[in-house]
């Protein structure tokens, strides 16, 4: 799990990622700026790939994922 200034997200054993909080900045990766319920992300931009590992700064969200 990663925290920033006002969200967080977590990553699965599986790949899978989940984001949480406050989202003004664009950094939950969904079109909801905000969302108090954890969801998991399924951006059509990760193309079917396994999210490898996530980093959050205070108002960012980063994802590495694989090739």
């Amino acid at each position: 799990m990663q925290l920033g200034a006002t969200h967080l997200a977590l990553l699965t054993d599986e790949g899978q990622l989940y984001t949480f909080g406050s989202g003004t900045a664009l950094c939950l990766h969904r079109k909801a700026r905000t969302s108090w319920e954890l969801t998991e992300i399924t951006e059509p931009s990760l193309d079917g790939r396994k999210v490898l590992d996530v980093a959050c700064g205070p108002h960012t969200t980063a994802l590495i994922v694989e090739a």
